[in-house]
């Protein structure tokens, strides 16, 4: 199915803008069967190999979504992924990078791909997802790297 993409306003904590995907499940989708609805090439920038993961913050419907980090020609199973249920409260979520040498050499081609994928009851769904960085850990902390976001550096 496809889905329909919208600049919406004001995004998490009072950003200007955020991203809302959204579309209709025709029939009702078991995890094993979701597929991806939506999915973007994301720029790494410099210094990216020093970086644990990615930070997005994300709301939804009730509906769970698989986020899936992939560097391109990976085999989707060996990508990292995350399952969640965001709710109408925006929330920060996490996922880790692929290793600096997946398959597919992430670093070397200096891009990943984002993937969303949603599972759940025949019907509309929305998800929306807003500040998309990425982050390291330091001294055991996880740190949020507000320096290095996605997309012309």
């Amino acid at each position: 199915p496809g889905a329909k993409l919208t600049l919406i306003a004001p995004g998490a904590e009072a950003t200007p803008q955020a991203l809302r995907i959204e579309g209709k499940l025709e029939q009702t989708v078991a995890p094993a069967d979701a597929n991806t609805v939506a999915s973007s090439d994301l720029p790494l920038p410099k210094g990216a190999e020093r970086a644990e993961g990615i930070e997005l913050w994300v709301r939804g419907d009730g509906h769970a979504y698989r986020l899936r980090v992939a560097p391109e020609n990976a085999e989707l199973q060996t990508s990292p992924q995350i399952t969640l249920v965001p709710s109408a409260d925006w929330q920060p979520v996490r996922i880790l990078l692929p290793p600096a040498g997946a398959a597919g050499g992430a670093y070397a081609s200096g891009r990943v791909q984002l993937q969303l994928a949603v599972e759940g009851a025949a019907g509309g769904f929305t998800f929306e997802m807003d500040q998309i960085a990425l982050y390291a850990q330091r001294d055991g902390a996880h740190q949020a790297n507000g320096k290095a976001v996605f997309g012309p550096q």
